[in-house]
């Protein structure tokens, strides 16, 4: 009778019924990180691990599922050279509460090195407090299919080591791969986004794992954006994926709500370290490095964000976001570290 619960109440929150929009930060940050240990238990096919954070009845359902309520499937647990760099790589960006003790974590999953194909897509988890832990109930992995919509990260880096100059439309595309909408533009230095667009964001045309990429951006009051990277997979418009926020943390409703939606911010995940943007109308200085798993946020020259992920980088492109508000970004530029 609780696992039919259960579902029903998945399936009620994923319809947008869900009676609270926003669990409290520390919860999320707890459901997050359950989440993440379990994900890294499973890459590392640590059985013992996996039963420690999850229910005795556990569900897993849908594409790149290889654990359930025993550990880690057994193919999972093969050490040929086809299971070499076998792997699973999940961000979650929201926590809804059920109730009290039940949690809805949702976001997106990506397989890396899986025999004959590659699964992206949605994730969504129920997670449970049993005697004040956190346990994993039920799993979804719901991938996404190219059919216009969603679109697969495919490929396309060259060899080059050295600095590689973003500063100009030539090296981006929109998100399906096809030119770059109208509402960018190369201006005075910059590449800017018109004010009320609903064209989408601008994604490089190469792909990158790991990386140190800088840039410098000002967005104008209540301005809104982020550059996404370790993406799962492409839409029409934008993209799932980590995201360095941009915006003005004064006036931005969700920076003034959230920490986590701060500039430096990983957006909705880890809040920066400090505030350290400059006044409205000036440019920031940003960088993002990508070291295998490791992860750094860089805010005029003060390091606000660190964090590890639970696999090994996803070869994808960088994505400049389109939220609907003017944006400015200049002095790009990038270079590979793997």
């Amino acid at each position: 009778m609780k696992t039919v619960l259960l579902a029903c109440a998945l399936a009620i929150s994923l319809h947008g019924q869900s009676p609270v929009e926003w669990a409290p930060d520390r919860i999320q940050q707890q459901v997050q990180d359950v989440i993440q240990r379990l994900v890294t238990a499973v890459n590392a096919r640590d059985n013992v691990t996996v039963r420690s954070l999850t229910t005795p009845r556990l569900s897993v359902r849908g594409a790149g599922r290889w654990f359930n309520e025993s550990g880690v499937f057994r193919f999972s647990e093969r050490h040929d050279e086809n299971m070499v760099g076998v792997e699973l790589a999940t961000l979650i960006r929201t926590v809804r509460t059920l109730s009290p003790d039940v949690m809805l974590a949702e976001g997106f999953f990506r397989t890396l090195g899986w025999p004959n194909r590659e699964y992206a897509g949605d994730v969504s988890a129920v997670v449970h407090r049993i005697e004040g832990r956190w346990r994993v109930s039920l799993a979804r992995f719901q991938p996404n299919i190219d059919d216009g919509t969603y679109f697969e990260v495919k490929p396309s880096r060259s060899k080059q080591a050295v600095w590689i100059d973003l500063n100009t439309l030539d090296a981006y595309s929109a998100p399906s791969g096809k030119s770059v909408p109208n509402s960018w533009s190369n201006v005075e230095g910059a590449i800017h986004s018109q004010p009320k667009s609903t064209d989408g964001g601008i994604r490089t045309r190469e792909t990158f794992k790991s990386f140190e990429f800088e840039f410098e951006w000002k967005v104008p009051p209540k301005g809104n954006s982020g550059v996404k990277y370790r993406i799962f997979y492409l839409t029409r418009t934008d993209a799932a994926g980590s995201e360095y926020q941009v915006s003005d943390d004064s006036g931005d409703r969700g920076a003034i709500e959230h920490p986590t939606q701060r500039a430096g911010a990983l957006y909705n995940q880890i809040a920066p370290g400090k505030a350290v943007a400059k006044p409205l109308g000036e440019f920031n200085q940003s960088k993002i490095v990508v070291r295998g798993r490791r992860t750094e946020h860089w805010l005029n020259g003060e390091n606000v964000v660190e964090y590890e992920t639970e696999s090994n980088p996803l070869e994808s492109p960088i994505l400049l976001q389109n939220h609907g508000t003017e944006i400015w970004y200049r002095n790009l530029r990038i270079r590979r570290l793997d």
